[in-house]
């Protein structure tokens, strides 16, 4: 059937807004796999309901993100689903809002890292000044060190242009990931619990490896 195979072929071409609804339905369906793993304060549960903040976050979908730890029981955690989504922030070179995002996380490990990761990307778009006011915020001594002798090599260094990618649009994302508009992926998450239904965790697993990609 040329026809449909013409039409099946413009279709993965041209993106359109099936596509960010299908990356949606996908995480929404992984984050409900998360919730199945376990009470609330489980830790299987809580470790994998905070990959799913960085799913929505990678996504593009940062308020959905944002609002996912609110959900996790275990503090540290929390905080730990928040850097997740600080660096999906600035992997889009969104580095005001991954600063907002570091200031919500109150658990030193999880806000120190941040804080480093944010370092890294204010170096790389040139801006020395911040990254010194960042990296005076960091509470650990080994990793304020180490920011303090990044910045002290950047400041030596005559090449400080900007390195952060642009900022990837979800209907940009999906149409790199076109296999997402396939009929398999429409019944994945049917398939999924149909074939490992007593496997909540490999369930999960799978969902997030989808999503994931």
């Amino acid at each position: 059937h040329a026809t449909t195979a013409a039409a099946v072929t413009q279709q993965t071409k041209e993106p359109d807004v099936k596509k960010p609804a299908s990356l949606a339905r996908l995480i929404r369906t992984t984050e409900d796999a998360a919730k199945q793993l376990g009470e609330a304060e489980d830790f299987a549960r809580t470790s994998s309901l905070s990959e799913v903040a960085g799913l929505w976050a990678r996504s593009g979908d940062i308020e959905t993100g944002i609002q996912t730890p609110d959900s996790i029981q275990n503090d540290y955690i929390k905080d730990c689903a928040r850097w997740y989504i600080v660096k999906a922030q600035l992997k889009a070179g969104d580095i005001a809002g991954a600063q907002k995002t570091a200031d919500r996380i109150q658990e030193v490990d999880p806000k120190d890292w941040a804080r480093t990761d944010i370092v890294s990307a204010q170096l790389k778009a040139g801006n020395i000044a911040d990254a010194q006011k960042t990296a005076d915020g960091i509470q650990s001594a080994k990793d304020k060190a180490d920011a303090q002798k990044t910045i002290a090599k950047a400041q030596t260094s005559s090449d400080t242009a900007p390195l952060i990618a642009p900022s990837v649009s979800v209907n940009q994302w999906i149409a790199k990931n076109d296999w997402m508009n396939k009929p398999v992926f429409l019944d994945i998450a049917t398939h999924l619990k149909s074939q490992l239904s007593d496997k909540p965790t490999e369930i999960f697993d799978s969902l997030r490896d989808a999503a994931g990609k």
